[in-house]
């Protein structure tokens, strides 16, 4: 077995033992520090074999969806656990952090990890800032749709006075993680442009993964707009679901249930 696969499996137990012990213990005052400490050990595991991957391929590990995916999880929990310790959110961020992460790293054992060389149109530095972008734009989205579900939550009619100044918290958290999210997504469908212009001679094809990644886009710029319109708490929350739900379809839905040249299908077939 690869070394980088010894990695993903101790990452796995670290993102999963960080969920559980949170999830069955989270009234004791010791267990977030006891889950943060798990959620570091999985995130310092799930980047190392990033840089194994990396190591062995030749390239950066971006060209597949496993790969993605793999960048992808360490993302998401490194976002969440920063975002919790910036806000003091006790890990809750984390959990959800941990829970995806544990879900995508389940995922890639679904595809494989062979890795292949680039193909002509990949062998460029624009890969590694057109898709950093993008997933570091995927992380601060879903810290948003994180935030968005808890508002939902915890503005219920019950309890909403009892938790109104919690609630202005997670609107102040889900807007600067929208706000950082808009600029990356911005520059990556940017540089998706003109890296695209480079390597094919055309800017835009319209296909499905461009036309989703604008919609994408779209939703967010409606988020910003609304918000300085004056829009709060659940209308946002319920915006901030859909853009991430976009971004899902974007990412993994196009390339099972769509003809696109940007699926990881036709990536690794050299189609475009």
């Amino acid at each position: 077995m690869n070394m980088y696969a010894d990695f993903i499996n101790v990452a796995f137990i670290f993102y999963g033992l960080a969920f559980f012990l949170y999830l069955f213990g989270f009234k004791k005052e010791i267990i977030p520090t006891l889950s943060y400490g798990l959620l570091l050990a999985g995130i310092i595991n799930n980047f190392i074999a990033i840089l194994f991957r990396w190591f062995a391929s030749g390239h950066p590990p971006l060209s597949s969806l496993y790969d993605v995916i793999l960048l992808l999880a360490f993302l998401l929990s490194s976002g969440c656990l920063f975002v919790d310790f910036i806000f003091n959110l006790k890990f809750i961020l984390g959990f959800f952090g941990a829970f995806f992460s544990l879900l995508a790293l389940g995922y890639t054992s679904f595809f494989g990890s062979i890795t292949k060389p680039l193909i002509p149109q990949l062998k460029s530095n624009w890969i590694l800032i057109h898709v950093t972008t993008y997933l570091l734009g995927y992380t601060a989205a879903f810290i948003a749709f994180i935030i968005g579900i808890l508002y939902l939550i915890k503005s219920r009619n019950s309890v909403i006075d009892k938790n109104h100044d919690f609630l202005k918290k997670l609107d102040e958290i889900g807007y600067i993680s929208v706000m950082t999210c808009f600029p990356l997504l911005t520059l990556g469908l940017t540089t998706g442009a003109v890296w695209a212009n480079v390597a094919w001679a055309h800017y835009w094809d319209w296909d499905p993964k461009e036309n989703w990644a604008l919609i994408t886009w779209i939703i967010y710029v409606v988020y910003i707009h609304l918000h300085l319109k004056g829009w709060r708490g659940r209308k946002m929350a319920y915006i901030a679901i859909i853009g991430f739900a976009t971004i899902l379809f974007t990412l993994i839905g196009v390339t099972f249930f769509l003809i696109s040249p940007h699926s990881y299908e036709a990536i690794s077939s050299s189609v475009r």
